[in-house]
């Protein structure tokens, strides 16, 4: 259970990531029953903003393997950037978002916000796609324990 407030004035910007993997493919770990409850919300000059919310409880295959939900995938990120910062980078995340394949990977921009979501079946290739963003974000390396 995470709850996790971010208080930023109108000036700021901020760049959240977080990646979720309920069973590693290459470990054969399957999750039946959990307790997964992660709640996030921004505000913006004390006005809230934006508000994330995953919650889960007992057994889960039914999220995991339902069409509506995870349809079958076990790991998912997402990309949060606020703030001035959205107009600088925008038009680079779309580019680099285009350009991804072999997993769901979907990038969304209003309200001075933006929002890159995926989902894979594994760890591996959605970790794979989060350093390529976020090495052609950054325009450098990650540091060494992020690769896989």
């Amino acid at each position: 259970k995470r709850r996790i407030n971010l208080h930023l004035d109108n000036k700021s910007n901020v760049f959240f990531c977080e990646t979720s993997i309920f069973g590693r493919k290459a470990m054969s770990e399957k999750i039946q029953n959990i307790s997964y409850s992660d709640i996030w919300k921004i505000f913006i000059n004390s006005k809230m903003k934006h508000v994330e919310s995953i919650n889960m409880s007992n057994n889960i295959l039914n999220n995991l393997n339902n069409k509506f939900t995870f349809n079958n995938n076990a790991a998912i990120y997402t990309i949060l950037v606020f703030g001035p910062i959205v107009e600088i980078v925008k038009s680079d995340l779309s580019k680099i978002v285009e350009t991804i394949d072999g997993i769901n990977c979907e990038l969304s921009i209003w309200d001075n916000k933006l929002i890159i979501r995926s989902i894979a079946h594994d760890n591996y290739e959605l970790k794979k796609t989060l350093n390529y963003i976020l090495e052609n974000i950054i325009y450098d390396k990650l540091p060494k324990s992020w690769y896989l």
